[in-house]
């Protein structure tokens, strides 16, 4: 009662002049959804409620935002976030200007970013819609990615890669400027008072060493388990020792969802991330505790979770050319065409697997299976690395027993090898890509991989997908660039990827080559690992 009768005196009090009536919100009770929906989904949630009213959404988010700056400041940058989602998809390019100006920016600041978006740091950190509005200013303005430039009484040609800028004389192409960032460009473009001729080297251009460090750490990784095992299998950890320690921990940030997801980690969720958590409470957990957008992700938990269920997948791309005929039922495998392959769903590195001539050689089997596939007659089979729909890098398995699937135990693993092929060599690439882009269309993956099978008469066909490939610190360097450079928009300098390729791609082959010496000469499209070592040829 006490409370009732505070309350009421609140009604009741005489409020301020100006001040507005008070009223009940007629937008429906949020029930949690602020907290527990994506960035996406709650600006959508808000535009659908609100009847796309700019002044109600933004005052229901302000409101969030001045309730939470103090207390749960990550909770407040997601409403920021949200707010500036909701323009997006509203398509008012005339808010996201005033996004700006709210984040801190001053007319000056946007005119620079419109002028040198290229090569603006803070450009990086924009939006893609934010970036496209500043990019269509940019060209109305007559901006562009190469433009002309007096400086000094002179004309220079301005070309911007990357973070690098490269100033070339109109008229003598011997005076060259090359800086490796915008900062850089501008300390000495301010000092100029007389022309300059002549090709800078020493302290701006050409022979000055890139730092490294500025490029490492860049990508977030989450694992599954609570070791290292977890990203590279017991099988790499084993072979290649510290090099894939010591290149996870130079290159990512890497957490374990299973051992430390619920301490304070330094997770900026910011940076795009690699999602290896599966379909996990505890990768889950991870994301909603550090507020990670999807948009940052390469992998999502619904897409990966159809990914490492070998039935499901094979349900989903049922009527495609490259998946073998499948039933889920034992005794619906009367109707397939034997010899058959029975799986369990989870299984790995051939666990659980077993080929069988008969039906009633299936009956007697006392394993545990949930798919069961007419087997092909092989000739090879490959595991292709992939990026987006972009092939990585192509390995064949050959294997140590080159009959080892049919002559092992249910509760054996397989031993493979997996070489590295040649690309420009392998003839089923254009089906590669085919596969690729229709299992995208269904399936967001980002970082993935597929087991393919070329049978005898030279067809394709998909073993399974995976999400959550085994990387050894070669493979780790690679997926590095990628994310990167795609995250990013901007290519990594050669020295960096050189650095890697010394550091940890040429130690893998070396082992490799000493290792596998038997199977890399049994594949017939790899790689030439010995002039990769010897730096004849470079991977990145």
């Amino acid at each position: 009662m006490k409370y009732l009768k505070l309350f009421e005196q609140f009604i009741n009090e005489k409020k301020p002049a100006g001040a507005p009536d008070w009223h009940d919100s007629d937008a429906p009770d949020a029930n949690g959804r602020f907290k527990d929906l994506s960035i996406k989904d709650l600006a959508a949630w808000l535009i659908k409620t609100r009847n796309k009213d700019v002044k109600k959404i933004s005052g229901s988010l302000t409101q969030q935002v001045v309730f939470n700056r103090k207390s749960d400041p990550k909770y407040a940058e997601k409403m920021e976030k949200t707010r500036k989602e909701v323009y997006k998809q509203l398509g008012r390019e005339d808010l996201l200007k005033e996004a700006l100006l709210e984040k801190g920016y001053n007319m000056d600041d946007i005119h620079d970013l419109i002028a040198f978006h290229r090569f603006n740091k803070d450009f990086r950190k924009l939006s893609a819609k934010d970036k496209e509005w500043v990019e269509n200013d940019a060209k109305e303005r007559g901006f562009n990615e190469s433009a002309d430039i007096t400086i000094g009484g002179k004309e220079y040609k301005l070309i911007q890669k990357g973070s690098k800028i490269t100033l070339i004389n109109t008229k003598l192409s011997a005076d060259k400027f090359i800086f490796r960032n915008e900062k850089e460009f501008k300390a000495w473009a301010d000092d100029q008072v007389e022309p300059i001729g002549g090709t800078q080297s020493s302290h701006f251009g050409i022979s000055e060493s890139v730092n490294n460090e500025d490029y490492l750490k860049k990508v977030n990784f989450i694992l599954a388990g609570e070791k290292i095992e977890g990203l590279t299998g017991k099988n790499n950890k084993r072979i290649y020792g510290k090099i894939n320690d010591v290149c996870l921990d130079n290159l990512f940030n890497s957490f374990y969802a299973k051992g430390d997801y619920k301490k304070d980690l330094d997770v900026d969720p910011k940076l795009p991330l690699i999602y290896y958590g599966g379909n996990s409470k505890e990768g889950l957990d991870f994301l909603k505790r550090y507020n990670v957008s999807e948009d940052v992700m390469y992998n999502l938990p619904e897409a990966m979770k159809v990914s490492g269920n070998k039935s499901d997948f094979y349900k989903m791309f049922k009527d495609t050319d490259f998946i073998p005929k499948a039933v889920y039922k034992k005794e619906d495998a009367k109707d397939l065409e034997f010899p058959i392959i029975a799986k369990p769903d989870d299984g790995h590195s051939g666990l659980g697997i077993e080929i069988f001539d008969t039906y009633e050689d299936l009956e007697k089997s006392k394993g545990k299976f949930e798919n069961y596939s007419e087997a092909k007659d092989l000739d090879r089979e490959f595991r292709v690395l992939l990026m987006n729909e972009d092939p990585v890098l192509v390995h064949e398995r050959v294997s140590l027993n080159e009959n080892e699937i049919k002559d092992k135990e249910a509760d054996e693993q397989t031993e493979f090898t997996y070489v590295d092929q040649d690309m420009s060599k392998l003839d089923f690439m254009d089906k590669v890509n085919d596969i690729c882009k229709k299992v995208r269309e269904k399936l967001k993956l980002g970082l993935w991989s597929i087991d393919l099978m070329i049978d005898k008469s030279g067809d394709c066909w998909v073993a399974e997908i995976n999400s959550a490939s085994g990387m050894a610190a070669d493979k780790m360097a690679r997926v590095y660039v990628k994310v990167y450079e795609d995250f990013y928009d901007e290519k990594l300098p050669q020295e960096f990827k050189t650095h890697l390729n010394e550091e940890y791609i040429k130690p893998i082959y070396k082992i490799n080559l000493k290792e596998n010496a038997d199977q890399i000469k049994r594949s017939k499209c790899c790689v030439n690992y010995q002039d990769i070592i010897d730096g004849k040829e470079t991977i990145l």
